[in-house]
């Protein structure tokens, strides 16, 4: 069915959204997004996060995004 499965691991939130590709233009058809906190020390110099944060958001987007899985044919994903 041509669908792409964007996903975007950013510093507080995680990002999915399913498009369609229609003569080269994608077009979405569903999206989430969760948020999380990240730890801040020293000021705010420096920041870590739990990597289960990510696991748990990312399970929970695909979830959410799950009748539309059978027909993704490609997967792009970004992280911060």
């Amino acid at each position: 069915m041509n669908l792409v499965l964007g996903v975007d691991i950013g510093t507080t939130n995680l990002k999915l959204g399913v498009f369609r590709l229609i003569g080269g233009t994608l077009e979405p058809i569903r999206q989430f997004s969760r948020s999380y906190a990240i730890n801040v020390y020293n000021g705010g110099r420096f920041a870590d996060i739990e990597q289960s944060r990510w696991t748990e958001a990312f399970a929970a987007g695909c979830r959410a995004l799950a009748e539309t899985a059978a027909d993704i044919d490609l997967i792009a994903i970004s992280g911060t």
